[in-house]
């Protein structure tokens, strides 16, 4: 994979509108050591503030570190869970992710990924979520179905 890649990253949960999945697509950097993958980009909010993002990724964790406005360190490891504070400028938040899910794929211009959890916040159970992460070389980078395995109806 090159350096210069275009990560496309959407949330979404069963019991959500399609519509109201989240989804992010920027550009990144993209760096393979110690046997571990790194995408590092910079996302920018109506304020002008700057969210400086890493995630960091092997086949059976992701941790996803956040600085900027929010600050957080989410780490996803599958049959585990983990605890973090979700930093916000008006208080933290405590995140509980028990990941249940983790799908791994790397080819020679992409990586994908797709993570399920159920996600815990201040101790009330918000539900099964999902994020699913493309990394792809610019120029051949993919876009997500309109519909990934295992967003159901429920």
């Amino acid at each position: 994979m090159t350096e210069d890649v275009l990560t496309v990253i959407r949330g979404s949960r069963p019991d959500m509108e399609e519509d109201d999945a989240g989804e992010v697509i920027t550009p990144a950097k993209y760096y393979f050591r110690g046997g571990k993958h790194y995408v590092v980009y910079d996302r920018y909010d109506e304020d002008a503030d700057t969210e400086h993002t890493t995630l960091k990724i092997t086949e059976n964790q992701v941790d996803v570190i956040k600085h900027g406005s929010g600050r957080v360190h989410m780490i996803f490891s599958n049959g585990e869970k983990t605890m973090c504070r979700y930093g916000t400028p008006i208080g933290d938040l405590l995140i509980e992710i028990d990941t249940n899910l983790m799908e791994y794929s790397l080819e020679e211009d992409a990586l994908t990924l797709r993570i399920g959890y159920i996600l815990t916040m201040n101790s009330v159970e918000i539900g099964q979520c999902y994020v699913d992460i493309q990394v792809s070389s610019k120029g051949k980078a993919r876009l997500f179905n309109d519909k990934q395995e295992g967003d159901r109806d429920e």
